[in-house]
């Protein structure tokens, strides 16, 4: 099974390979996307051997799907930016009207969560993009009573 989560730990490999087991202690998630010639491997909460917990810097800007989806009224919507940059988070409904908005002046590098309360907006399905310079992304929410 895979599932599409937060991208927080980014590997390139740019060989043919095959994956057998993993030395890594994986929790759940991991993600495989082919572009061209390579692959990237994206894992999720990687965890130590030695106990001692590893922060590692993410390598790609990625607005992360939100759980839960379907929610009601609160969900979290994750994002990975690779640096520090000014960003919007949008949330919009299928219209095209603004229905919420989040504007955070230089945002570290990191990975960062923002916690929507939904308990006054109305059932149905929305569009939430993150904007940081020139990077886009946009992803579906649907808020379910």
């Amino acid at each position: 099974t895979i599932t599409f989560e937060e991208l927080s730990k980014v590997f390139l490999l740019a060989e043919d390979f095959t994956l057998l087991v993993s030395p890594l202690l994986l929790d759940e998630t991991f993600v495989l996307n082919s572009s061209n010639s390579s692959i990237q491997l994206a894992f999720d909460e990687v965890t130590s051997i030695g106990g001692d917990d590893v922060d590692y810097a993410p390598k790609i800007f990625l607005l992360s799907q939100n759980y839960p989806n379907p929610f009601n009224p609160v969900t979290v919507i994750k994002y990975a930016l690779p640096k520090a940059s000014d960003i919007s988070l949008v949330i919009y409904n299928l219209r095209g009207q603004e229905v919420r908005r989040w504007d955070i002046l230089g945002q570290p590098a990191g990975n960062h969560q923002v916690t929507l309360d939904a308990s006054n907006i109305a059932s149905g399905v929305y569009l939430y993009r993150l904007i940081a310079g020139d990077l886009v992304q946009t992803r579906k929410l649907v808020l379910l009573r």
